[in-house]
C-alpha cells in the first residue's frame, strides 16, 4: 500500500488527476491510492474544487448579464467575450478562478458601481437634451 500524505497541500498537477479519474469513473479509493491520499481527502477535495467551478461560473454569468446591461444593443455572443475577456484578464478574475469569495464581493460590487454610473450617464443625457432643446428655442 502506498504512503498516505497528511496535511500536504493540493499541486495543480494533483487536482487535475483527480478529476480527470474522477470523470472516468475511478473510485475514491482508486484515486486514493495513486496520489498517495486518504478516501476523505480525495472527496473533500473533489467537492472543494467543484465549489471553486461552480463559483467562477457564477461569476461567469454575472458579468455576462451586466455586460449586456451596462453596454445597451450589444450582440449576446459580443457581450460574452466582453465578459469573460474581464474575468481572464482582471486580477479579479484570477482571484475568482483561485476561489476567493473576496474577489466575488469586489465584482459584485464593481458591476454595481457600473450600473450606477450607467444611471447617471443615462440622467445626464436627458438633462443635455433638455439644454440643448432650450438653447435652440
Amino acid at each position: 500500500m502506498s504512503k498516505i500524505n497528511t496535511k500536504q497541500k493540493w499541486s495543480k498537477e494533483e487536482e487535475e488527476l483527480l478529476m480527470n479519474m474522477f470523470y472516468n469513473d475511478k473510485s475514491y479509493e482508486e484515486i486514493g491510492a495513486k496520489l498517495g491520499r486518504s478516501y476523505s481527502s480525495v472527496a473533500g477535495r473533489k467537492h472543494i474544487i467543484r465549489k471553486k467551478a461552480g463559483e467562477a461560473e457564477a461569476a461567469r454569468r454575472l458579468a455576462l448579464k451586466k455586460t449586456m446591461r451596462v453596454i445597451p444593443n450589444v450582440k449576446k455572443p459580443a457581450a460574452i467575450k466582453v465578459a469573460e475577456k474581464v474575468l481572464e484578464s482582471s486580477l479579479i478574475g484570477k482571484k475568482i478562478r483561485e476561489g476567493s469569495h473576496d474577489a466575488l464581493k469586489q465584482l459584485t460590487r464593481l458591476v454595481l458601481h457600473a450600473e450606477m454610473l450607467e444611471t447617471q450617464n443615462t440622467a445626464l443625457k436627458v438633462q443635455l437634451a433638455k439644454i440643448e432643446k432650450a438653447l435652440r428655442d
